[in-house]
């Protein structure tokens, strides 16, 4: 298990998969804020399948309510499922981005271009 000094980077995968999730979202100006706080984003603890973020205070913080985002899109390599992304939120915050998959071994997070919304 991985455990990353503060202020490791997220990998291409997790941000790919991140800015995916955030691109999909209808309202413009939460998806804007969204947008501005990954450019800020570093990762306080990784596991398989789990990546917490630190965000820097000052951060303008959305108007959603705490829990994952209302989309929550599937992975799929050659038509088989690999598993779903859900993206955090706290406070205002994005939190974190969870990869729960369904394959026997951990895949590693996806690349987005395998989301799709199911």
């Amino acid at each position: 298990m991985s455990e990353p000094i503060p202020g490791d980077t997220l990998t291409l995968n997790e941000h790919g998969c991140l800015l995916w999730v955030i691109g999909i979202l209808d309202a413009g100006d939460t998806r804007d804020q969204l947008y501005e706080q990954t450019a800020e984003l570093s990762v306080s603890h990784r596991r398989p399948g789990s990546t917490k973020f630190a965000v820097p205070t000052g951060q303008r913080r959305v108007d959603l309510r705490d829990g994952p985002l209302d989309v929550t899109p599937w992975a799929e390599s050659k038509a088989e499922a690999l598993g779903h992304i859900s993206v955090w939120i706290a406070d205002g915050l994005l939190r974190s981005i969870d990869f729960g998959w369904v394959t026997d071994d951990w895949p590693g997070f996806p690349l987005a271009h395998q989301l799709k919304v199911v």
